[in-house]
Formats: C-alpha cells, structure tokens, sequence
C-alpha cells in the first residue's frame, strides 16, 4: 500500500511551482532593466549631446550674418549678439572646443553621429575667415562679389551640422524628450531660414526690388519654410516647452518679422530700414532665446529619465530576491520535513506471536495412582 503524502508536503510543493515562475519572471525583468537602462543612457547622452552642434550653428551664424553685413558696410545698421568678426570667430573657436571635448568624454554614439560634421568644420571656416580678415576693398552695397560667396560658403557649413542633428530625435525613445531635441532642433533651423531670408531681403532691397523670378520663388519657399516650421512649434511646444513657446512667439509678433515678410513677396517691394530692426535680438530672445530655453528643459527631462529607470531596476530586482528568498525557505522546510521523519521498517516475521500453554491439570487427591493412569494412558496412546 503506497505511503501517504503529508499535507504540509503537498502544500509546499503547491507554493513551489507560482514561486519558481515568479523567480523566473523577475529575473527576465531584472534583466531586461538593464538592458534598457543601457539603453536609455546612451539616448539621454545623445540628447545632452544635441545642443551642441546647435551651439556651433548659432555661432557660426553670428559669424557669418557679421561678416556678410560687414562686407555690406551695414554692421551699424542692426543689433547682432556680436559686435565684431574678431569676437565672432573666438565664440564660434571656443564652441567648437567645448564640443569636441564633450563627444570625445562621452564617445560611442554621439561621436559617432556628430564626429565627421565637426570635423569638416574647422578646415572650412579657416578658408572663409580669410574673405573678411584679409579683406582690403570698398565695404558697400555692391560688394555682392565676396559677401555672396562668404554667405554661401557657411551656409554650407551649417547644413552639415544640422544634417547631423536631424539623426538624433529618430534614436530616441522617450516621446517627450524627443520632442525637446526635435524642437531645438526647429529653434535652429528656424533661425537658418530668418537669416537666408534676410539675406534675399537685403539684396532685393538695394537693387530694385523682389522682380526676379528666381529671386521671387527662392523667398517665397524660404517664407513657407518659415510659416509651416511655426506651425510645427506651436503644435509641439507644449507641456515642459509651452512657457518658452508662448515667449518666442511673442517675440516674433512683436518684430513684425512675418507681417513685413508677406508684404514684401506679394508686392515685389522691400523696404530695407523698415526690415533690419526685425533682425536686431538679444541673446535670450527669438529662436536663440527659445533653443536655450527647450535645452534646459531637456536635460530636465533627461536627468528624471534614469532616475525612473533606477527606480524600476530596483523594484525589479527587489521582487527577484524576495522570490528567491521564499523559495528557498519553502525549500529549506521541505528538507528538515524529510530528514526528521525516519521511515519504519516493516518486520520480517509474520507468524501469530506464541502463547503460553496452561499445564494439565492433576487432581493432588489422585496420589500416586492417578499419575500412575496418566502416565500408562499416554503410552498406549503413543
């Protein structure tokens, strides 16, 4: 007949089998943590990292507005963040440093996304540098001849670097940090197509006006650039980035940019005193201002990334353990059960235990002849 199975034995093995898949299961989750966790560095890394090249445009842009204007003769004729082309290329030198310190500290992605861009900048800017710095001619309107190529030329460098930039928000998993690199991002490229548009403004201007139809289709694509990259500003500058949002746009209403913008492609008229007090910003108004702003929003936002991440590493891992620690309490139990209960062994011996067999009984007043008749009745009997 089979042994029976003690319920405490039944009950432990019952508890066993969730316990086992629990363990099982917060395993794969501590696992997959820190996978993540990796994960999630790499891409607050890249977003950190994303302000930088923005830092390098905005710097290179004041160098090339200054030097472009100042070709012109016209650098006394609107308010730039900087005040000559000797502090415009130690801002743009010094940014460029700064960046390349911080992909090289932080390697892996981010210098894999920014590295090439930043190298092709500083070769470049050495040949343009030499227009104005060895410059020696008359600094007038007509001299489209310089400012035109000196224009163009950083332009070019600025592409690349927005080129690199438009790579990081597709890397980014978490939407409202993406949405921060992607709206610095617009904050850049924003004030990329003020200044071409400015640039086709201004040259219009001192010659006989927007009647070239080259001239025509080239600031009318610039201007819708312009309009749908608000549009996409104000449908995403929300949450975090709705207080730099509504300031940028106050701003920009209180330029007049846009009004002036529109009239002057419609009519083929630009009025070019009333158009440079709308260039005219300081460093923490505009889009300059605006990408600061969402900057410092995003490393906010990617400080509170991994911080939530830890946290849901440390529950993960917490659960792990305390699976753990049942199970081998459950198991534990299951082992002093067996080991304080020795099996019986079963007796060879089946026969009836032996009884005690009563004596016969001998009458004492029988005598001698009695036992005499016991004993001759035995041995005719045998």
């Amino acid at each position: 007949m089979p042994r029976r199975i003690p319920i405490r034995i039944k009950l432990a093995a019952a508890l066993a089998v969730p316990i086992l898949a629990l363990l099982a299961v917060a395993t794969l989750e501590v696992a997959q943590s820190w996978r993540d966790d990796s994960d999630l560095n790499d891409q607050t890394e890249l977003a950190r990292a994303s302000a930088g090249p923005g830092g390098i445009v905005t710097a290179l842009q004041n160098e090339r507005n200054y030097g472009s204007v100042w070709l012109l003769g016209s650098e006394d004729l609107l308010t730039l963040p900087v005040t000559s082309f000797d502090q415009a290329m130690t801002e743009t030198d010094a940014a460029i440093d700064t960046f390349r310190a911080d992909i090289e500290a932080r390697g892996g992605e981010v210098a894999a996304t920014f590295g090439p861009a930043l190298e092709d900048v500083e070769p470049r800017i050495d040949e343009l540098r030499n227009l104005v710095t060895d410059y020696a001619g008359p600094r007038t309107q007509d001299n489209q001849e310089v400012s035109e190529p000196f224009f163009n030329g950083y332009t070019e460098v600025i592409d690349g670097l927005l080129q690199a930039t438009s790579q990081v928000p597709v890397s980014i998993d978490d939407p409202m940090l993406r949405r921060g690199v992607e709206l610095g991002e617009m904050a850049t490229l924003q004030i990329e197509n003020m200044a071409r548009l400015s640039r086709v403004f201004l040259l219009a201007g001192v010659s006989d006006g927007l009647n070239d139809p080259e001239e025509i289709a080239d600031a009318a694509a610039l201007l819708g650039q312009v309009e749908s990259t608000n549009a996409e500003v104000r449908d995403l500058g929300v949450g975090p980035y709705a207080e730099a949002t509504d300031k940028v746009f106050a701003d920009l209403d209180a330029s007049n940019a846009m009004p002036l913008a529109n009239q002057f492609v419609e009519t083929g008229e630009v009025d070019v005193g009333a158009w440079l007090p709308t260039l005219s910003r300081e460093d923490d108004e505009g889009f300059n201002g605006y990408r600061d702003r969402v900057y410092a929003q995003v490393d906010i936002r990617a400080d509170h990334g991994p911080a939530k991440a830890a946290a849901a590493q440390r529950r993960d891992t917490a659960i792990a353990i305390g699976a753990l620690a049942l199970a081998a309490i459950i198991v534990g139990a299951m082992i002093r059960h067996g080991a304080s209960r020795r099996p019986r062994r079963p007796s060879r011996d089946r026969r009836p235990p032996a009884t005690t067999a009563k004596p016969p009984h001998v009458d004492g007043r029988a005598g001698f002849d009695g036992a005499v008749r016991l004993g001759s009745r035995s041995t005719v009997r045998s």
